[in-house]
């Protein structure tokens, strides 16, 4: 295992494309305002709307799976993704991530090695982020660093289709993941094409089903207010996800 983690941190990977797969992840949509988001990208990118706002997602997760081009590496983490969603100089769809948050240290530094290469503004270690098994219908999901729980249902009997077109929006609609290395500088924007897949369809979560959640993020995200379950009073603003995977080529600088 040693010998194969040296020799993926030393291979030259500029042509590899890396695959995640995603498992039990729950999505907490948070409306806010464009202005707001828009004044901490860098100019190529324009903050996209759904139901006449732009969004901040939080999402926990857990990386299940990882492949270098067809190479399976060790690569199981629980995470936090803070992102929100844009589009670029030709109008092309894409997902903007402002953080990122793992629980694995050693998933870290191979992912950070060969692919991010610190190009997210906080690309950081959670070590006390915790995500349960599934157990009678529930997912209780822990991370400190963001004072953030959840409790939330992970099967389909405990939830509801989700409405049209939010799936379309918060998972599938990106075909370009983006990255920059400072927000204060807006430093250069990295970007990656990107191809998603969702083998089982996202659930809707209510406020009934979400008991216990509270997200309080810190202030160098675009949200300041807290988060707490009456969030999840519309349908789709709390969904989860069973499984999705994503593809991302090797990122590039932005030349649009």
């Amino acid at each position: 295992m040693l010998l194969l983690f040296l020799f993926l941190c030393s291979y030259p990977v500029a042509a590899i494309d890396i695959t995640h797969t995603f498992a039990d992840s729950f999505f907490v949509n948070v409306p806010v305002n464009a202005s707001t988001l828009q004044s901490q990208l860098h100019p190529d990118l324009t903050v996209r709307q759904f139901q006449n706002t732009a969004w901040v997602s939080y999402i926990a997760t857990q990386v299940t799976a990882t492949k270098l081009g067809p190479v399976p590496v060790p690569a199981y983490t629980k995470g936090i993704l803070v992102r929100t969603y844009v589009t670029d100089q030709n109008g092309k769809a894409g997902i903007f991530h402002f953080s990122c948050f793992f629980s694995n240290s050693a998933y870290m530094k191979l992912a950070n090695r060969v692919y991010f290469k610190g190009r997210v503004s906080t690309f950081e270690q959670d070590p006390d982020m915790t995500l349960s098994e599934c157990t009678d219908s529930k997912i209780d999901f822990i991370s400190p660093a963001f004072e953030m729980t959840a409790n939330y249902p992970c099967n389909s009997s405990a939830s509801s289709p989700l409405p049209s077109g939010y799936d379309d929006f918060f998972v599938n609609s990106a075909d370009i993941w983006y990255f920059q290395s400072s927000l204060s500088s807006k430093g250069t924007v990295y970007s990656s094409k990107a191809k998603t897949s969702i083998p089982k369809p996202a659930r809707a979560a209510s406020q009934s089903e979400v008991p216990k959640l509270s997200i309080i993020p810190q202030t160098r995200f675009p949200v300041t207010q807290d988060i707490t379950p009456s969030i999840c009073k519309n349908p789709g603003s709390c969904f989860f996800l069973p499984e999705f995977e994503v593809v991302l080529e090797p990122q590039t600088p932005d030349n649009n």
